[in-house]
C-alpha cells in the first residue's frame, strides 16, 4: 500500500514540475519582443497542452469593437477547429468582450442573459485578457468535460495564469509600439524643423534627403528641383557635393525627369512587368549603375486645391533607394508622408528665392556697413548719388546706334551654277582674271551622256539602213510583190520612219545637254572665287551647285550687314520717323584707320540665321565707291546704323533690358 502510494506521489510532482516549466516557458516568451502571431501561436499549443484541452485559440479586439482570431491549436484527432470559425461562436466572443468575468459553459449550456449556447459536448471556456482593465481579447479553450466543480475551477485558475502572461506580452508590445511611435514622431519633429528651418532650396533640399534617409530608414535619398522645364539632382544624402556628370546622377535624373512626366508616384520593388515603356529604359540603365533593389520617384508639386493631377505644378521630385529587399507598404505610407513636407518646405523655398531681386535685397539687409548708425550719413550720400545717376539716365539725350557685322560687295555680281551633272574636265580661269559675257569658263564632262549620244547614233545608223533596205525593195520589186507582201513593206517603212524621227529628236535634246556642259560667264567681271582651279578641277558636281563668282568691280559697290533681328523694330521706327534714308557709319577690316559714311538702301523683308549671330535680317547700304581704296570683294567690315535719340539710360542699359525682357518677363 505504501508502495502504491510512492508511485502515485512520484506522478504528481512530476506533473507539477511540467506545468511549472510550460507556465515559466509562456512567461519567458511574453517577455520577449517577438511578432505577436507567433507568441500566441506558441500561446495556444501550451495553453492546451497544459489543461489537456482539445483545443485552444486567442481573439483580439481589433478597437472596434469586433475580434478576430490570431491562433488556434487543435489536438490530433480532435476535430474541433471548425467550431472557432462558426457565427454562434464569434458571437459569444463579441459577448465575452464585453463581460470582465471569465465564462464556463457546459455542454448544451448557454451564456447567462443571452439565448447564446454551447452546442457542443465539450466545456467551453471564455478567459478574458485584461490589460489595464480592458478587455483586449479572449482565450477561448474546449476541454473534454468533467463535473467535478473542483477540476473545471482549477482548468479556469490555470487559464487565468496563462491569460496574465498574455496580458504581460500585450502590454509590452503596447509600450514598444508607443515607444516606436515616440521616436517616430521625434524624427519626424526633427525633419519638420531641419526643412522648414530654412528658405534657401538648396539647404532645404539637403536637409529633405538627408533627414528623410533617416525617417525612411533606407539607404539613400535624392532630392531634383525643376526650374525652367528642366530637372536637376538638388541634394543626394550623405554627400556634400554632386557630380552632375557621373553616370549615375544622368541616369537618376533621366529616371525622375520620366517619372514626373506622368504626375504619378512609381515605385520599383523588383519586378518591371507593369512598368510604363517610356520608364522601362532609363529605369534599367539605372538600375545596371546602382543596383537597388526598392526605387520609388514621387512627384513634388506645388501645395494647393488641384482638380486633378494634369493641373498640378511640378516643382521637383523625391526619390528613395534600398539596396536590399524589405516590406513595401509600410515604407511607401512613410514616403509619402514625407513627400508632403517636402512639397510645403521646397515650395516656400521657390517662392522665397522667386521674389524679385532676392540676392540684393538680402545683401542689403544683412550688410551693416550700410544700415549702422554709424555709416547712416554715408548711405544718405551714397543713396543720394544713385539717384543723380538715375535722373541723368532717364532724362539726359543720347544717340541710340545700331551695331552690325557685314561684309563689302560688288553690286553688281553673279554665281555661277552648275547646269547639268557631271565632273569638271577643265577650268579655263583663274582667282581675279578679267572675263567678258558669254566667255567659257570650265567644261564639265558626263560620260553617261556620251555614252547615250553615241549608242543612239548607232541605233540611228541602223534605222537608216533598214530603211534603205525596205525601199530599194519597194522600187525594184514592187511590180513583183502581191498586195499583202507590199502593203506590209509599206507599213514597215513607215514605222522605221518614226523611229528615225524620234531618234533624231532623242539626240537633239542630249546634244543639247552636251552644250550644257559648258560653263560661260553670265557678265563681264572679275572671278573673285579664291583657287578656282584647286577647288573645282575634276571634281564632280550636281545641277544647280555653285561653281564659282564672277563681279563687276568696275562697277558701284555696297555694303551686306546682317543686323540682329530683335534690333529691326528700332531700325523700322527710324525710317518712319525721320522719312528718309538712315545714315552709316563702318569701319573696313582691309582699312581699319578710317571711317566711311554710307546710307541704307534696302532692307530685306525675311529673317534667316547667319552662323552664330543667329536669326539676322539683311541690310544693304548704299557707298562711295570714290572714297574707297584697294576695294576687296567679301571684306569685313563693321557698321553703326544711326537711329535717332533715346534716353542715356536706355541706350546703355538697351542689351540688359532686352535680355531681361525676353529671358525674364516673356520667357516661354
Amino acid at each position: 500500500m505504501s508502495v502504491m502510494h510512492d508511485i502515485e506521489q512520484h506522478g504528481v510532482e512530476q506533473a507539477q514540475q511540467q506545468l511549472i516549466a510550460l507556465l515559466d516557458e509562456v512567461a519567458r516568451l511574453a517577455e520577449q519582443e517577438i511578432d505577436a502571431t507567433r507568441f500566441f501561436t506558441l500561446f495556444t499549443e501550451r495553453a492546451a497542452t497544459t489543461l489537456g484541452a482539445l483545443a485552444a485559440g486567442v481573439w483580439l479586439a481589433d478597437g472596434r469593437g469586433a475580434a478576430r482570431l490570431v491562433a488556434q491549436f487543435e489536438r490530433p484527432g480532435a476535430d474541433v477547429a471548425a467550431l472557432f470559425s462558426t457565427a454562434e461562436n464569434e458571437r459569444l466572443i463579441q459577448q465575452q468582450l464585453a463581460a470582465p468575468h471569465p465564462q464556463m459553459i457546459g455542454p448544451g449550456g448557454g451564456l447567462p442573459g443571452t439565448t447564446l449556447k454551447n452546442n457542443t459536448h465539450h466545456l467551453l471556456m471564455l478567459v478574458p485578457i485584461r490589460v489595464q482593465e480592458r478587455v483586449a481579447g479572449v482565450l477561448e479553450i474546449y476541454q473534454r468535460f468533467h463535473p467535478d466543480a473542483q477540476t473545471q475551477a482549477g482548468y479556469l485558475a490555470c487559464a487565468r495564469r496563462f491569460c496574465e502572461f498574455a496580458a504581460v506580452f500585450l502590454l509590452a508590445a503596447r509600450v514598444r509600439a508607443l515607444e516606436a511611435k515616440l521616436a517616430l514622431w521625434n524624427q519626424w519633429a526633427d525633419l519638420h524643423q531641419s526643412i522648414h528651418g530654412s528658405l534657401r532650396s538648396q539647404k532645404v533640399s539637403a536637409a529633405i534627403a538627408n533627414e528623410g534617409r533617416l525617417l525612411l530608414d533606407c539607404d539613400r535619398v535624392s532630392v531634383a528641383i525643376q526650374r525652367r522645364g528642366k530637372l536637376r539632382i538638388a541634394a543626394v544624402s550623405g554627400k556634400q557635393s554632386i557630380d552632375h556628370r557621373s553616370p549615375v546622377m544622368e541616369h537618376l535624373t533621366e529616371l525622375a525627369t520620366a517619372v514626373i512626366s506622368q504626375k504619378e508616384a512609381y515605385w520599383y520593388t523588383g519586378f518591371s512587368e507593369h512598368t510604363p515603356p517610356q520608364i522601362e529604359a532609363p529605369l534599367n540603365e539605372y538600375l545596371d549603375e546602382s543596383h537597388a533593389k526598392i526605387v520609388g520617384v514621387l512627384p513634388l508639386a506645388l501645395p494647393g486645391k488641384q482638380e486633378s493631377d494634369e493641373e498640378r505644378s511640378l516643382i521637383g521630385a523625391l526619390l528613395v533607394e534600398c539596396l536590399s529587399s524589405r516590406p513595401i507598404e509600410q515604407l511607401q505610407e512613410t514616403a509619402r508622408m514625407a513627400q508632403s513636407e517636402a512639397e510645403l518646405a521646397l515650395a516656400n523655398a521657390l517662392r522665397h528665392e522667386g521674389l524679385f531681386l532676392f540676392p540684393l535685397w538680402n545683401k542689403i539687409t544683412q550688410s551693416k556697413l550700410l544700415v549702422s548708425a554709424k555709416n547712416w550719413p554715408r548711405t544718405k550720400l551714397v543713396a543720394a548719388c544713385v539717384g543723380l545717376a538715375i535722373l541723368a539716365l532717364t532724362v539726359i539725350p543720347w544717340r541710340f546706334e545700331i551695331h552690325a557685322n557685314g561684309t563689302l560687295q560688288p553690286k553688281r555680281r553673279h554665281d555661277v551654277f552648275a547646269t547639268a551633272d557631271g565632273t569638271v574636265d577643265r577650268v579655263l580661269v583663274k582667282h581675279g582674271q578679267q572675263v567678258e559675257q558669254g566667255q567659257l569658263l570650265a567644261a564639265l564632262r558626263n560620260t553617261d551622256l556620251e555614252v547615250a549620244i553615241t549608242d543612239l547614233n548607232g541605233q540611228q545608223a541602223a534605222t537608216l539602213a533598214q530603211l534603205a533596205a525596205v525601199e530599194r525593195t519597194l522600187s525594184s520589186e514592187g511590180k513583183r510583190l502581191e498586195s499583202e507582201q507590199r502593203m506590209r513593206l509599206s507599213g514597215q517603212r513607215n514605222e522605221l520612219l518614226e523611229q528615225l524621227d524620234s531618234q533624231r529628236s532623242q539626240l537633239t535634246l542630249l546634244e543639247q545637254k552636251r552644250e550644257q556642259l559648258s560653263i560661260v560667264s553670265p557678265l563681264a567681271g572679275k572671278v573673285v572665287t579664291w583657287d578656282v582651279h584647286e577647288l573645282l578641277d575634276q571634281r564632280p558636281v550636281h545641277r544647280g551647285q555653285i561653281l564659282l563668282t564672277v563681279a563687276d568691280t568696275t562697277g558701284d559697290w555696297e555694303l551686306e550687314l546682317q543686323v540682329p533681328e530683335n534690333r529691326l523694330g528700332h531700325l523700322t521706327e527710324a525710317q518712319r520717323r525721320q522719312g528718309e534714308a538712315l545714315p552709316v557709319v563702318y569701319r573696313l577690316a582691309t582699312d581699319p584707320g578710317h571711317d566711311h559714311a554710307g546710307t541704307i538702301q534696302e532692307v530685306e523683308l525675311a529673317a534667316e540665321i547667319h552662323g552664330d549671330a543667329g536669326n539676322t535680317v539683311q541690310v544693304r547700304v548704299k557707298i562711295d565707291r570714290a572714297a574707297l581704296d584697294n576695294l576687296r570683294p567679301g571684306a569685313d567690315c563693321r557698321a553703326k546704323i544711326r537711329c535717332g535719340e533715346h534716353s542715356l539710360g536706355y541706350v546703355l542699359l538697351y542689351d540688359a533690358w532686352v535680355f531681361f525682357d525676353s529671358r525674364v518677363l516673356f520667357r516661354f
